[in-house]
């Protein structure tokens, strides 16, 4: 993926699709870039991070544990992918793990809630 601006990539994201200009440009004011290693969760089942990460490059899982405990893979995440919106929208815990698969880069965008 080339290096786009934080106000392209806030653009991606459906949940953004329908803000105006100004408003986009605000989202995007307040994105961080963060890197996570190879084995980092992202976000963790249950817990709550108030945030929404996109991924700029990279690999991640979407993880759950079946009734015996063992782990499975839910989805594959890559490049422009989105984690994180529906706590940001129910201010919930979240509802799967994701875990980097490779080392990435993400944006995060902290809700007002924190």
């Amino acid at each position: 993926m080339s290096m786009l601006s934080n106000l392209d990539l806030i653009r991606r994201v459906p949940l953004f699709s329908m803000l105006t200009a100004d408003q986009a440009q605000g989202v995007a004011d307040s994105v961080v870039k963060r890197r996570f290693r190879r084995g980092e969760l992202v976000v963790e089942q249950g817990r709550k991070s108030n945030a929404l990460f996109i991924l700029l490059n990279g690999r991640a899982r979407v993880l759950t544990s079946d009734s015996r405990g063992r782990e499975v893979i839910l989805a594959v995440l890559e490049s422009g992918d989105y984690v994180g919106e529906m706590s940001l929208i129910d201010n919930e815990p979240h509802s799967a793990t994701v875990r980097a698969e490779v080392d990435r880069k993400s944006t995060r965008l902290n809700s007002s809630h924190e």
